[in-house]
């Protein structure tokens, strides 16, 4: 087969030049971010009504995941049921309503002690292979609003090892749990609670400080995500919608008019800090490059397969560009099989980005046209000293995931 670079290489140098500015500066904003979150916890107890209140906690702590998923969908249907919302607007939440039947017939601290028994009836060999993979210890966990992947990814390997589940039925009844949990529309679910969260929301507010307070709660939250780069394509729409026409200058002018307003909590009152709309605009230049880079990578795909007279191709990134790609495909009526690896490991994050801001100064000295995609060969000799680099020069049998090249690979 024949292996294709379709990264825009200019594209990905101002991206990289955005994260390297966002990083360097992220720690300072943090500690900002940190301070209006403050204020905003002082406020709350002073301007929401008792409900509304109440209602934010649990929300807050369910983003913490401090609630499963399955416990804050119960939370929303009493909260549906007081304000009369019609949950046949939510057809998913019936998927979840199966789910926590499930859940609630599993005695987890049960399931915990078979799965220390499990491990122990294993060989030697396939429980060194558990405790090298998982490396932190792990135990049955009720689904949340996080992905779970390394903990999923364990117990898929631990059911395949085991001979005979027979013996442990109440890890059992939590391996069906988890596999009824993928029968599942992620997507779907997570859009319908978010949907529904301000749904109750809307009807909890009784006034425009409410409505205010909530808007400022919001955007912290995602400004958050944002200066960590963590931002799905859905939740940056959510950004640019929620920040329109309301910014940082808006939302501390309104804090601190509720400070002036109340007469207490001067300590709280929030200043601009120097440099935020520079980290801001990075971290926007950023998405708006990833999306480029997306569309790049498709246009490009299709057609080298127009010209290799290919109906079919395997187009290779990293996960942070799957939702877009997905739904860049759907516009152009192009069908498509995602696969993702089992992660066992949670990301490092600065082992992560020491990696990738790392590739700044060699990317910076290479001379790849622009226009033009080129094979991976010839990418992968810009690291002479990466011994991936060096077995792509023997062989193409070796796909590099989180290359600065996405890589299309005809079979």
């Amino acid at each position: 087969f024949i292996l294709w670079g379709v990264e825009n290489i200019n594209l990905y140098r101002k991206s990289l030049k955005d994260y390297k500015y966002v990083a360097s500066q992220r720690e300072r904003f943090e500690v900002y971010l940190q301070k209006i979150q403050a204020t905003l916890n002082t406020l709350k107890p002073r301007i929401y009504n008792p409900s509304l209140l109440s209602f934010d906690e649990q929300c807050a702590k369910y983003r913490k995941d401090q609630i499963p998923l399955t416990d804050f969908f119960q939370i929303l249907r009493f909260r549906a049921q007081q304000l009369q919302i019609d949950l046949n607007f939510y057809p998913e939440f019936q998927a979840l309503r199966k789910l926590k039947e499930k859940e609630s017939k599993i005695n987890f601290q049960k399931a915990d002690r078979e799965q220390l028994e499990a491990i122990q009836s294993l060989s030697q060999e396939y429980q060194k292979e558990l405790l090298e993979l998982a490396q932190n210890q792990r135990s049955p966990f009720k689904l949340s609003g996080s992905e779970h992947k390394e903990d999923k990814a364990f117990y898929t390997l631990l059911e395949e090892r085991l001979k005979n589940n027979g013996q442990y039925p109440e890890l059992s009844k939590y391996f069906a749990y988890l596999k009824e949990a993928k029968r599942l529309n992620p997507q779907g679910i997570l859009k319908e609670v978010k949907s529904l969260e301000e749904e109750v929301f809307s009807k909890l507010t009784q006034g425009q400080d409410e409505r205010f307070l909530h808007r400022s709660q919001e955007t912290v939250y995602l400004l958050e995500k944002l200066f960590k780069l963590t931002l799905t394509p859905e939740e940056y729409k959510d950004y640019q919608a929620l920040t329109k026409d309301f910014d940082v200058t808006r939302l501390t002018g309104f804090l601190n008019k509720k400070i002036m307003d109340l007469k207490v909590y001067y300590e709280r009152a929030i200043f601009l800090e120097p440099g935020y709309e520079d980290i801001v605009q990075k971290a926007r230049n950023f998405y708006e490059l990833t999306s480029s880079r997306d569309e790049y990578f498709i246009e490009e795909a299709l057609n080298k397969m127009g010209k290799e007279s290919q109906r079919s191709a395997v187009l290779i990134t990293g996960g942070f560009h799957t939702p877009n790609l997905k739904s860049l495909l759907k516009t152009k009526n192009t069908s498509y099989i995602s696969i993702a690896p089992q992660v066992f490991q949670e990301t490092n994050q600065k082992r992560y980005e020491k990696i990738l801001l790392g590739q700044g100064e060699i990317l910076n000295k290479t001379t790849l046209s622009t226009g033009r995609s080129g094979t991976l060969r010839t990418f992968m000799a810009m690291f002479p000293g990466n011994p991936l680099g060096a077995a792509l020069k023997e062989s193409f049998r070796l796909i590099p995931m989180n290359s600065a090249y996405s890589t299309l690979g005809h079979s």
